[in-house]
């Protein structure tokens, strides 16, 4: 009787331990997926930017389209698809969602996301939506750079009131100074 009970104790445990490989190498085989398109992905997005810098502008899109199926997580591929179209005259209806998904997800591999706050402030200023874009570039880290000036500076006149008139006046004064 023992002698069957310790047969079957092994039998158990030699299926539960194939079980348990089983798993595990298809385990194995979702992350070794997972990473071989991330990195197809990221390729995709290096091209991209080798493209932009010779103005391929086709090619640029392909490739964020290609990077995108690979792997959507990558914020860098969605600021620059909002680039990419920003220079092929898209709407900012089309931009925004694009540039909000990049913000959103916070996954950068070589842009920042300070690029990404300054073109969509442009975009919250261009239509109307001028404290937001404030909040946009003031939020932390505040960004301070020639762009985001312009944006504010943009934003004071926009909003047309006296007080906002004076904000713009002492930032071009304030700008002009530094750059």
């Amino acid at each position: 009787m023992k002698m069957k009970k310790s047969k079957h104790l092994k039998r158990i445990s030699f299926f539960a331990l194939f079980v348990f490989f089983l798993s595990a190498g298809n385990l194995f085989c979702e992350n070794a997926a997972l990473i071989a398109n991330r990195q197809t992905a990221i390729r995709c997005l290096k091209l991209a930017k080798s493209y932009i810098s010779q103005n391929i502008w086709d090619a640029v899109s392909s490739k964020i389209e290609m990077g995108l199926a690979y792997d959507d997580s990558i914020s860098d591929l969605w600021y620059l698809d909002a680039v990419v179209k920003t220079h092929n005259g898209a709407t900012r209806s089309e931009i925004r969602p694009l540039i909000e998904r990049s913000l959103a997800q916070g996954n950068w591999i070589d842009y920042n996301r300070d690029n990404a706050r300054v073109l969509y402030a442009d975009l919250l200023c261009d239509t109307g939506l001028h404290e937001q874009a404030l909040a946009v570039l003031d939020e932390e880290p505040f960004l301070f750079s020639a762009d985001a000036e312009f944006i504010r500076i943009k934003v004071f006149y926009l909003q047309k009131t006296s007080a906002s008139l004076e904000k713009a006046r002492d930032k071009i004064d304030a700008a002009r100074r530094v750059y």
